[in-house]
């Protein structure tokens, strides 16, 4: 009966969005990382992908923050506006060649990383949230 209840919680987590949308943070970090170490058309393409998860993320993101009213919500507004920046960022490095385009990279990265640190915070206050509830 453990595994079974195991089994109910792993699918619990798996299926909420707020931890949905911090896994897909930490891909888009990853994407970013991996252009860090690329150049040219290679870099370019996956910038323009991940454009397009950002843009994904941040529909994901307003639907979760207007449906809390937390400690959460805080954390994911403040991610929101570090993927706004990593935006910025990425659209400035398509634009870029060489030194600037590695350094715009490089803000992309470090605003993404702010972005999951704060997805990670909202995802524990949930999760405290949840237990003080439960054990009330």
């Amino acid at each position: 009966m453990t595994d079974a209840k195991a089994t109910d919680k792993s699918n619990d987590k798996s299926n909420d969005p707020l931890s949905n949308a911090r896994a897909a943070a930490q891909q888009l970090y990853a994407s970013f990382s991996d252009a860090v170490s690329k150049q040219g058309g290679a870099a370019k393409a996956d910038l323009d992908a991940a454009q397009k998860k950002i843009q994904s993320l941040m529909e994901s993101l307003k639907t979760t923050v207007s449906a809390k009213q937390d400690s959460a919500s805080q954390q994911l507004q403040q991610a929101m506006a570090n993927l706004q920046l990593a935006q910025q960022h990425a659209g400035e490095a398509a634009k870029s060649y060489g030194e600037a385009f590695q350094a715009s990279v490089r803000k992309a990265l470090a605003d993404t990383r702010a972005c999951v640190q704060n997805m990670s915070q909202a995802v524990a206050d949930q999760r405290g949230a949840s237990s003080n509830t439960k054990g009330t």
